[in-house]
């Protein structure tokens, strides 16, 4: 308004300055008149209307503002053409050259009835002169009379009209209106960019205007090198659509051009829309693709359109169901060339509706609609009268165009006033219109006629400079209706424009088809029944990357995902076809993986099934082996995919295998954990035998495992500690998180109170670690999930194949994470990681095929040189992430892109990485689907174990100690540690230390007790051997045994044990080459101190006192032994118990003994040195004194041993720079051991022992892997190489050895007699274990060695035992095995009666029972029909039965062949095992080959794809009555008999499989016993009058609700019987447990039964009817079943009392009307219950 303020004031202005007569071709002062042809009758009659009247909505505006200048008015002529070019001739040459109009035709009609004032005799007055023309309708119509206006040089402005030809430069042509050229680029470049759409057909209306559409997408489409799928026509002025219709439906098209008038075109989208609705039966005529697209370039009106298509007839109605009212217009697109008139926003549309409804805000409430048409009729109008009033001095023709087409100013003889070439502008109401630019006509005339025009000459133009087109733009709009049934026009994506932004932009005419680029396609199929969030992200993730890369180069084809859907194989493959074939895809990306494998027969990961028939092949199907397939979606999880090189199968990121093994490595190789167990579901067996394999492939097993399914969370607990299960690392494979949480919060529990499960007390390590992979949990649930957890005993950790979006320390993140925040994408927060994990994903998915098309040439974007160009770089770097090698027709093969996987351990709201696992790029992953060694790719480390007694007392808070990983602070420890940290700093293997306590126990089965413990560090822990180990020296438990059970457990493994921390002489005789000693045993060490004490023998009294232990006790025999060879004696042996009594030191003082060796604990040492005289000499053994502390404040004389018998210790210690060894020593200690222990100084000889044997260990595997590698290296390597290199120099410092074999001379050895007792004398034998050959003692008040003594032998040697005679050995040869003949003899007598007694241990008594017999339905043909799956199918059968029958306390009678004979105590416990056992056969996993069979097929529930039937079907009859127990002499076993046990077996025979089937007696046994608790629903026949329906009834609808109302009787069909009968259907609200029944109380609530009445049968053999029921439970609902397999025997009798029956009642009226009565009143009680 403020435009049209200023031209007012202009316009005044001008007026005041002067005024000058107008020019001649107006015929008064005060209007000029505009011609205009439009068809106001016929089929296009409306667009005709609608423009006229917004031209003269427009003069109307400027007429009621005074005019131009305040004085002309403008005028409008409109004659009537019926839109046909033949009638607009007439009407033009009327006004070109005054010819009279044909008598009656369309023109001469509308000027005789509209213009009578202004005509005369069909001509034009001669006072009538036109100034232009204006609004002419229709291209064939403009085009017939173009000649004709342009030789005339006539104005001819805004033609309704998009035809090219009127865009051929002629000056005085002007349009407003964009072309059908730019229509149809606009239309197609959303078709092909948007809806990535390319099979495209054109309807059109034969004719020019029609051709011209057809043009406009030809010259798009030939850009594209695309074409049109089919082509199809219909004549002008007609409705005779059908041979098109048929025509474009050949080509099977997806979108469809529409260029035509409202009337035909409206026809026929309701035609194919019919198709649709199966309006046509059978032909569809090509048109298969469903929800076709319709496009219409603007003339066709829009408003009129869609009131064309909302045209429907009731007819229609009913003959389509689906008809609904929005049908037609459905799908319907129009292109339009200016603003919507719906849309108030543009304020060239609040114009119009002020000049059209006087106010904008009414228009609303009109019904007179606004109109495309009709506001383009406005816009027309409006910029006429613009220009007009821009003109100063004469309007004339000549100068209404150089108003239009330059900006500068004009005189009064319209002489240009400069040379203006940018053009003319125009801006009103939001509209921009131009620059229109003229400087030639650069096309001659003579294309139209042989009369040419003047050309102006101008050096500064060229061909493309002009342009007499105004509007720049293409809306696109979508037909819908709103909540009021009326028609909105919605504009769908941004407009398409091309207005140029500097003026001087010469290609701005009309659209550049070179600007319009064809999409680089991605094609996604997606089963439409696994469509998740996951995905919709992962998708997301990929835009974005695309996102990214198209508005870098905007420029450029735009990379997009193609997104269509497949329900089965069949359509899948269609959907795979289109996109090779019709959107030209370059790849298909993120498929749906369900229906796809590899037919890989040698296929070395293991599986749960075989090939599938019904999956695609993708090795063998010639469509997937035509594209290149960029990761599909989950492959990550489905290893069956990987499990062959295919070059066009491609994945960007690693595999769960890959993760797996990076779970594996860090755990095994980084930290020495080696006890794996892994809690799995029923959809991840698959992932479990895949963790299972890789652990296998580097030589360890899993330690425990347990399945959720059918597990209580308890029992799962349970099930990791079974068999000693101790799990270091505990690995999550399930999905449900709901279970995770359960089962974590339960396992936490298990920290802070007493769990138990059969007695045995939950109990798991301390810093166990729980590991989850992100690839299978996918959701940010997870992440709040583990942050809710709070415990200080467990760690969580997420393995992942790709970074976390939270870590921004990767280039990678932080870019994408920048470009979010940028671009306001609110994706991304801090509480939801995991969750966009997928994004992150799919984000790096699309980063990698941005980065393969950015190395293509544009134009030759292909899937053959897309895969080419991704094995010709074979390596890609996406922000510091390195992807590839790829590599093909090579040995070594891969189609793997990433090569790093990673591990963040789980923090509260955070994760921090904590490994990244990197394969090199020459590897492809772990190579699984290769021939080569996974081990190679996951390094082995060394694991010495280490075991340490628990001191403390147990109690319940500290057991958790016992299973738990120590990190002791002792001086051995922090030695062996200092060292291990030094190797592991400069080797490429790594060692680990793994200590824990165990408990002294007599029973080596006890899961604490040294040998269990042992025994799990073996085949658990998987140590290399053993080092370290204490032993105890004051308990009380038996030695002997402990080492018998060692020594057996160490050589059945070939495990080493180096360096104990005890020096008994158990380690040394006899010979045991698996005891390494390094440290001299205690007989060593007591026979140097006795010749110390030798040394001055003047008046010595000697005595050995000896603790009552066995591990003291042992070396007594040998040191008296020795002593006595050495020509001395012990005088005085005392042994003592728990402590030294009075009395031995009595008698020490009454003897005056003065040499004491002392062989026991610490605690009696220290009693021993408070009570003896100081002046005595007390020899004790470093086990001794390691026992006693290093603590104590001795000042007697206490003699012992060096550790280790460094002779010169001491003065290493204080001059270590002069000993490489101890230089070494003392600089690692300060560099690791301050890691280990705040320990200041290395001044320790425990320290010194600890890292010495790491440095001998470290020796023999040095020597070890000179001969092998690292991943092959075993324990019996360690223990050949130790033997074989016999002499070990430790630093120059020490010699150990030799040991190995070292036989010594008979005459060098001990000769003399035992004097002192009796003792046993272990064996001499000439291998030698002991490294030790020095023994040096030290005064422990000084620390001064005193003495040095080498043994020349394998330490002090004993005497070989005295040969036994040939009568002994004999006697010893016949008696053993008569010993072990009698113990075999006892034992198998013992197992036979417990095996008796465990068969008959639940049979029960005499009296009443429940007997069930089952049957598998068509087992003979089963057997006749595949033998082999039959007997794998019957172990499976006969486990599930014995399995269930032990727990639900049954007693197997017989079996025959496959059917069983059980009886039961208990009738509930007898129902429940039928019920768990129809579940656990419905459930199991049969074979494969089995499912083929009828009988044994698998069918799903509909709706929730549960299981209905699957694998064999077994019928059960079941009843409850009184038997005799009678014990079989035959069998030995107890057998029934009874007329209960006849009719069980009866009940079997005629039920189906998969049914359990029972008797009425057994029915009322349970019901009363157990009623709602046991039953939920009960459904009586009408028929059943007895006593007890009234009474069950009763109870189930009173006992929660004694209002509750009865509903009437339902006739419903059993499903069994093969009548219809009506019932009574009872279900109860509460299922309260009966009190005292000790069973059913322990049952789960919920687990209850729906019993039917099936009526009375007649059993074979037995007197009369019985009444047989039906129980289901929940999950054998859906079950139905044929009729009973009743013999026609039974039938007659049947019906013959059903005779008798109907004759009784027809006798008795009465009581028969009294039933019926009874009837009404309690029929059909519905009692719903809960969660039923």
């Amino acid at each position: 308004m403020i435009i049209g303020r200023y031209y007012l004031l202009l316009l005044l202005f001008l007026l005041a300055l002067s005024f000058k007569a107008l020019s001649e071709e107006l015929i008064e002062e005060d209007c000029i008149y505009f011609f205009q042809s439009a068809p106001l009758s016929g089929p296009s009659s409306s667009l005709g209307l609608n423009m006229r009247n917004g031209i003269q909505l427009a003069f109307n505006e400027i007429n009621n503002l005074g005019g131009i200048r305040q004085k002309i008015k403008l005028k409008l002529i409109t004659l009537d053409d019926s839109y046909e070019p033949a009638y607009t001739k007439q009407n033009s040459d009327l006004i070109l050259y005054n010819i009279s109009l044909p008598y009656l035709s369309p023109g001469y009609n509308s000027l005789l009835n509209n213009y009578p004032n202004l005509f005369s005799n069909g001509t034009l007055k001669s006072n009538v002169k036109i100034f232009g023309y204006i609004g002419v309708v229709g291209t064939p119509t403009s085009v017939n009379i173009l000649s004709d206006v342009v030789k005339n040089n006539v104005p001819f402005i805004g033609a309704f009209s998009g035809s090219n030809l009127l865009r051929k430069f002629y000056r005085n042509i002007i349009n407003i209106r964009s072309s059908y050229y730019d229509e149809m680029t606009a239309i197609i470049n959303y078709i092909i960019n948007v809806l990535k759409f390319k099979k495209i057909s054109i309807f059109y209306q034969n004719d020019t205007y029609g051709k011209s559409g057809l043009d406009g997408a030809l010259r798009v489409l030939n850009h594209l090198n695309l074409t049109l799928r089919s082509v199809g026509t219909y004549e002008r002025n007609t409705l005779s659509i059908e041979d098109g219709f048929i025509n474009v439906g050949k080509g099977n098209p997806k979108a469809i051009l529409c260029v035509g008038t409202y009337a035909p075109v409206a026809k026929y989208i309701k035609r194919v829309r019919d198709l649709s609705l199966n309006s046509y039966v059978g032909n569809n005529y090509g048109y298969e693709e469903k929800d076709i697209l319709f496009f219409t370039v603007s003339f066709i009106g829009s408003t009129e359109l869609s009131e064309e298509l909302l045209n429907y007839t009731n007819n229609q109605l009913s003959i389509n169901p689906n008809f609904e009212k929005e049908t037609y217009i459905k799908n319907v697109y129009v292109s339009q060339v200016i603003p919507s008139p719906y849309n108030i926003t543009y304020p060239i549309v609040k114009s119009y509706y002020a000049a059209k409804y006087g106010d904008f805000r009414s228009a609303g409430l009109l019904a007179n609609i606004p109109s495309f048409v009709e506001l383009e009729g406005y816009i027309v109008g409006k910029f006429t009268y613009m220009v007009l009033s821009s003109i100063l001095g004469n309007i004339t023709r000549e100068s209404f165009l150089n108003a239009v087409y330059y900006s500068s100013m004009h005189d009064n003889y319209n002489n240009i006033i400069g040379n203006d070439l940018n053009g003319r502008m125009l801006m009103f109401d939001g509209l921009q219109m131009g620059p229109f630019r003229s400087c030639y006509n650069p096309y001659l005339i003579d294309e139209i006629s042989s009369t040419k025009i003047d050309i102006v000459n101008n050096t500064f133009c060229n061909e493309q400079y002009n342009c007499n087109q105004g509007l720049k733009v293409v809306y696109l709009t979508e037909m819908n209706l709103n909540s009021q049934g009326k028609v909105n026009f919605t504009v769908i994506d941004k407009p398409f424009d091309w207005n140029c932004k500097d003026n001087q932009d010469l290609s701005s005419c009309i659209s550049d088809v070179t600007k319009v680029y064809k999409p680089i396609i991605f094609g996604q199929s997606i089963n439409i029944n696994k469509y998740d969030k996951d995905l919709e992200l992962y998708n997301k993730g990929m835009g974005i990357a695309f996102q990214m890369r198209n508005s870098k180069y905007p420029n450029r084809g735009k990379i997009e995902l193609l997104i269509k859907y497949h329900s089965d194989t069949k359509s899948l493959l269609k959907r795979v076809k289109e996109f090779i074939e019709e959107d030209e895809a370059v790849s298909l990306v993120g498929i749906s993986n369900e229906m796809l494998t590899i037919n890989n027969g040698g296929n070395k990961i293991p599986t749960d099934s075989g090939y599938n028939i019904n999956l695609i092949d993708l090795e063998n199907n010639y469509l997937f082996n035509s594209i290149p397939i960029i990761d599909i979606y989950n492959s990550i999880n489905n290893n069956l995919l990987r499990t062959k090189y295919l070059k066009n199968n491609l994945f960007t990121h690693l595999s769960i295998t890959e993760v797996f093994g990076s779970i594996i490595e860090y755990n095994y190789n980084k930290q020495g954990k080696s006890r794996f167990s892994i809690i799995y579901d029923d959809t991840s067996i698959q992932h479990f035998k895949l963790f299972e394999y890789l652990l296998n492939n580097v030589n360890l097993t899993i330690d425990s495992s347990s399945s959720i399914s059918n597990n209580s969370n308890i029992e799962v607990l349970n099930n990791l500690l079974s068999n000693n299960g101790n799990p270091q690392v505990l690995v999550f494979l399930i999905n449900d998180l709901s279970t995770v949480n359960n089962l974590t919060k339960q396992l936490i529990s298990s920290y802070n109170q007493i769990i138990k499960f059969n007695g045995k007390r939950i109990i798991f390590r301390k810093n166990l670690q729980i590991y989850f992979t992100q690839s299978i949990y996918n959701s940010n649930e997870l992440f709040n999930l583990l942050n809710s957890f709070k415990t200080n005993f467990i760690q969580f950790y997420i393995a992942s194949h790709i970074p976390s979006i939270e870590d921004e320390s990767f280039t990678l993140i932080s870019n994408f994470k920048n470009y979010l925040k940028t671009n306001e994408l609110n994706i991304f927060n801090n509480n939801s990681l995991l969750y966009n994990q997928r994004l992150l994903e799919g984000y790096m998915t699309g980063l990698f095929i941005v980065n393969v098309v950015e190395n293509i040439n544009e134009e030759n974007t292909n899937s053959v040189n897309f895969l080419d160009t991704i094995y010709k770089i074979n390596s890609f770097q996406i922000n510091n992430i390195k992807l590839g090698l790829f590599k093909k027709d090579n040995t070594d093969n891969c189609n793997l892109g990433m090569r790093s996987s990673y591990i963040y351990r789980q923090g509260q709201d955070n994760r921090n990485l904590i490994y990244e696992k990197v394969f090199t790029s020459n590897t492809c992953g772990l190579n699984i689907i290769y021939d080569t060694t996974i081990s190679s790719n996951l390094p082995k480390p060394i694991i010495l174990g280490r075991l340490i007694p628990f001191n403390n007392d147990l109690t319940i808070s500290n057991e958790h100690e016992l299973v738990t990983e120590l990190y002791p602070n002792d001086s051995f420890t922090i030695g062996l540690l200092t060292y291990i940290y030094y190797l592991n700093s400069k080797n490429n293997f790594n060692i680990y230390l793994h200590t824990e306590y165990y408990l002294h126990s007599n029973n080596s089965f006890n899961e604490y007790s040294l040998i269990s413990k042992m025994d799990q560090f073996i085949n658990k822990n998987k140590v290399l051997l053993f080092t370290g180990l204490n032993i105890r020296s004051n308990t009380t438990f038996n030695v002997v045994q402990l080492f018998k059970d060692m020594k057996y457990l160490l050589y059945s493994n070939s495990i080493p044990l180096i360096n104990t921390l005890s020096n008994t002489n158990y380690l040394k005789n006899p010979y045991f080459k698996y005891f390494i000693n390094m440290r001299p045993s205690v007989v060593d060490e007591m026979v140097t101190i006795f010749k110390y004490f030798t040394k001055n023998n003047y008046n010595n009294v000697y005595s050995l006192i000896c603790s009552n232990n066995d591990y003291w006790k042992n070396n007594v025999y040998l040191i008296i032994k020795i002593i006595n060879s050495m020509g001395y004696s012990i005088n005085h042996l005392f042994y003592y118990n728990e402590e030294i009594n009075n009395d031995i030191y009595n008698r020490i003082i009454e003897n005056r003994i003065n040499k004491i060796l002392f062989l026991g604990d610490g605690q009696s040492l220290q009693r021993l040195l408070q009570v003896v005289d100081k002046s005595i000499f007390i020899g004790i053994s470093s086990d001794t004194l390691n026992d006693l502390g290093m603590k104590q404040n001795i000042t007697q004389n206490l003699i012992t041993t060096y550790l280790l018998n460094l002779p010169n210790y001491y003065l290493m210690i204080e001059n270590h720079n002069q000993t490489n060894f101890i230089k070494k020593y003392f600089s690692n200690y300060n560099k690791y051991a301050q890691t280990i222990s705040t320990r200041s100084d290395g001044n320790d000889r425990y320290i010194l022992e600890g890292y010495t044997t790491g440095y001998f260990i470290d020796t023999i595997i040095k020597e070890t892997l000179g001969e092998k590698d690292i991943t092959t290296i075993t324990s019996n390597d360690i223990v050949d190489k130790a033997y074989s290199q016999s002499v070990y120099n430790i630093g120059n410092i020490l010699e150990l050895g030799p040991i190995g074999s070292e036989c010594v001379a008979s005459s060098s050895a001990v000769t003399t007699t035992n004097s002192i007792a009796d003792l046993s004398l272990p064996s001499l034998g000439c291998d030698c274990n002991q490294l030790s050959r020095h023994v040096v003692i030290y005064n422990a008040s000084s620390n001064d060695a005193i003495y040095d003594n080498e043994f020349e032998t394998c330490g002090a040697q004993v005497i070989p035992a005295t040969a036994l005679s040939t009568v002994a050995i004999i006697i010893i040869c016949l008696t053993v095995p008569l010993s072990l003949l009698i113990i075999v003899i006892v034992s198998v007598i013992l197992y036979r009666l417990y095996l008796k007694r465990k068969l008959s241990l639940n049979a029960p008594k005499s009296g009443k029972i429940a007997i069930i017999f089952t049957d598998i339905q068509n087992s003979s043909v089963l057997w006749q029909t595949n033998e082999k799956a039959m007997r794998e199918a019957l172990i499976i059968h006969n486990h599930i039965m014995r399995k269930n029958l032990e727990h639900y306390n049954g007693y197997e009678v017989k079996t025959n062949g496959d059917s069983f004979y059980v009886v039961f105590q208990d009738p509930i416990q007898a129902l429940d095992w039928a019920i768990k056992t129809q579940h656990d056969l419905l459930y199991a996993t049969w074979p494969g080959e089995l499912y083929n069979q009828f009988d044994c097929r698998q069918t799903w529930n509909e709706l929730d794809r549960s299981l209905i039937w699957s694998g064999l079907r077994v019928r059960m009859g079941v009843h409850y009555g009184r038997a005799h127990l009678v014990h079989d002499k035959v069998v030995r076993r107890p057998d029934y008999f009874g007329t209960a046990i006849n009719k069980s077996a009866r009940i079997e025979s005629i039920a189906n499989g998969g049914q359990i089937l029972v008797s009425e007696k057994f029915f009322l046994e349970t019901f009363r016993r157990a009623r709602t608790s046991l039953y939920h629903q009960v459904i009586f026949e009408e028929t059943n009058m007895n006593e007890y329906v009234p009474e069950i009834i009763s109870y189930m609808t009173n006992s929660t609700n004694s209002s509750q109302s009865i509903s009437s009787f339902t006739s419903t069909a059993t499903g069994t019987t093969s009548k219809t009968s009506k019932t009574k259907s009872l279900m109860a609200l509460n299922n309260e447990k009966p009190a005292g029944l000790k069973y059913i109380n322990h049952r789960p609530k919920l687990q209850t039964y729906k019993a039917e009445d099936l009526g009375e049968y007649c059993l074979k053999g037995l007197k009369g009817a019985t009444r047989l029921f039906q129980i289901k439970s929940r999950e054998m609902m859906k079950r139905t079943y044929p009729p009973l397999r009743i013999s026609s025997h039974s039938m007659e009798v049947k019906e013959k009392q059903d005779h008798i029956i109907e004759v009784k009642e027809s006798a008795k009226e009465k009581i028969e009307s009294e039933e019926m009565e009874l009837k009404k009143k309690s029929s059909n009680i519905v009692v719903p219950i809960v969660n039923e």
